[in-house]
């Protein structure tokens, strides 16, 4: 069994992510609506396993299978069916190394739907909250050592964190929302008024 590898924050994961950007998006761009750099190696300072984590957003997982799969697998991309079982609204390819250490993992759902709001939301409210980014990475050192070898129990260990980091970013991002809907109202009621008084 291998141990967990938690490791600190490199910069060169942003070079990592936009170097497979590039390539996916030459082979499947028409397919998609987005590709996003998630999880903890898209949040600065924060300490991760050393693997890639890459949401695709796609309008509906119909044609996935036909267009977007063939051409990632061309790309040394391992597509994994079975954990549809669990996961169904998600479409999951993998590469690894020689070693089996795991470099990329890629995730395709259907853009601004639930699972695609969680990969942003849990991303974007950990880079704008750094002192939750930093408990997290706390507790993940801890569990790092407690469980070197169990990636289950290491997994099962962040689950309570991540959920009540999920929560808090749902109403982060709705107050964010209601803030940029009120600014862009006072910018719109200005610029009318402006424009009244101009023709005065």
């Amino acid at each position: 069994m291998m141990r967990i590898a938690v490791v600190e924050y490199n910069p060169d994961w942003v070079k990592q992510f936009y170097a497979n950007k590039t390539m996916i998006l030459q082979a499947v761009e028409q397919f998609v609506t987005g590709v996003e750099h998630v999880g903890s190696t898209a949040v600065p300072n924060l300490s991760a396993k050393p693997t890639i984590d890459i949401c695709i957003g796609v309008t509906t997982l119909n044609e996935v299978n036909e267009r977007i799969i063939p051409p990632l697998q061309k790309l040394g991309f391992d597509y994994l069916p079975a954990l549809e079982s669990g996961i169904p609204e998600r479409r999951y390819l993998q590469k690894l190394n020689e070693k089996s250490e795991h470099l990329v993992h890629i995730h395709i759902v259907v853009k601004g739907e639930r699972l695609w709001n969680e990969y942003i939301n849990f991303r974007d409210y950990l880079i704008a909250h750094p002192e939750e980014a930093h408990a997290y990475n706390l507790l993940k050192l801890e569990l790092k050592e407690k469980f070197a070898y169990d990636r289950e129990a290491y997994t099962n260990g962040k689950a309570n964190f991540i959920q009540a980091i999920l929560r808090k970013a749902i109403v982060w991002k709705s107050d964010d929302k209601e803030k940029n809907n009120e600014n862009n109202l006072a910018a719109s009621t200005a610029s009318y008024s402006r424009d009244l008084y101009n023709r005065k």
